[in-house]
């Protein structure tokens, strides 16, 4: 985020641009949960509507594309998770610089051994996974922010580098960053009571948007890192703890995003939780170690399929539900 706001001309553009993100989030997402209580409503369904994909069954012309903007983004997020852990291991293994490949392969071990352990009963574990994954950002993110805030900027001048794609890019980083509808089923399905979706769409928004408001206001405006850890001594205690903290966060996070994937396979298709798993894991260690600049294209495609997913299709079931047009009822 503090680079998009160097990009954008500072923390002030880059609020606004937030906030009207923030904004359109919450209004899809209240069109999303509408629509779904419609749906079941109709239908006299015992079991919720646990995603998207399934949500758009009930609109045949959708099906297809809803999956497959669902999956792809989801995708692109797992191995925007392995890229930023492979960075966290850099860091704690520094002045060691083992190559990616066996960075990647411990990474995937390690993800596979949590998934397989405690992935398929992620929600019936309670609050522990979101404090604990809450906990260590907040203490990773504390880290870093003490030290951009006592550290001396050398070129406080000097400006960002841009070019002529840098704004739009920078405008569809922040829109994939805070996406959220695209998980929000899946959240919806695993609480006790569903009635509270929304407030838990709200209070999560709030949340986020404090965090990602409190770093683009306190990490440095000029020449800012593109990896947070980045504005840490590499070597130093610091370096290691905030690095350590983020990595047992995006590890929980991986977890709970490949959930939605493995689920969908290992009802559809013969194979176990742990071979799912592992096809997924080790799939997106490939992708990620072939493609070049796959941050890149991490950010420019996970903000195409996030449009449709975030924004499009939560309006087309909202106004479909609404109006009792377009539903194919079983």
């Amino acid at each position: 985020m503090s680079y998009f706001s160097s990009i954008l001309g500072g923390p002030l553009p880059t609020l606004c641009i937030l906030g009207v993100t923030q904004a359109v989030n919450v209004y899809a997402g209240e069109q999303l949960l509408g629509a779904v209580e419609k749906v079941e409503d109709e239908k006299v369904r015992v079991v919720r509507v646990t995603d998207l994909p399934t949500l758009a069954g009930e609109i045949p012309s959708h099906k297809w594309a809803t999956a497959l903007s669902f999956d792809a983004n989801l995708f692109l997020v797992l191995g925007a998770y392995l890229l930023t852990m492979e960075n966290c291991l850099i860091q704690l293994l520094y002045p060691l610089q083992p190559p990616r490949l066996l960075l990647g392969a411990l990474n995937v071990a390690i993800l596979v051994s949590l998934n397989s352990t405690v992935g398929r009963t992620m929600g019936k574990l309670g609050r522990a996974p979101a404090v604990i994954s809450v906990t260590t950002i907040l203490a990773s993110m504390g880290i870093c922010l003490v030290s951009a805030y006592m550290t001396t900027d050398p070129n406080p001048d000097s400006p960002a580098k841009t070019y002529g794609y840098s704004v739009p890019a920078a405008v569809s980083g922040i829109a994939f960053a805070v996406g959220s509808q695209k998980l929000l089923l899946n959240v919806r399905a695993e609480l006790e009571d569903v009635s509270s979706s929304s407030k838990v769409l709200r209070y999560g928004l709030a949340i986020m948007s404090l965090l990602y408001g409190t770093i683009i206001c306190l990490t440095p405006s000029s020449n800012p890192p593109s990896f947070l850890l980045d504005i840490l001594d590499a070597g130093s205690l610091s370096s290691r703890l905030a690095s350590f903290s983020l990595f047992i966060h995006v590890a929980i996070s991986f977890s709970i995003n490949s959930q939605a994937l493995v689920r969908r396979l290992v009802e559809n298709c013969n194979i176990s939780w742990l071979q799912c798993t592992t096809i997924i894991s080790v799939s997106t260690l490939i992708t990620t170690l072939l493609v070049p600049s796959f941050a890149s294209l991490t950010s420019l495609i996970g903000a195409l399929t996030s449009i449709p997913l975030t924004l499009t299709l939560p309006m087309i079931f909202g106004v479909a539900s609404t109006a009792r047009v377009g539903w194919r009822l079983r």
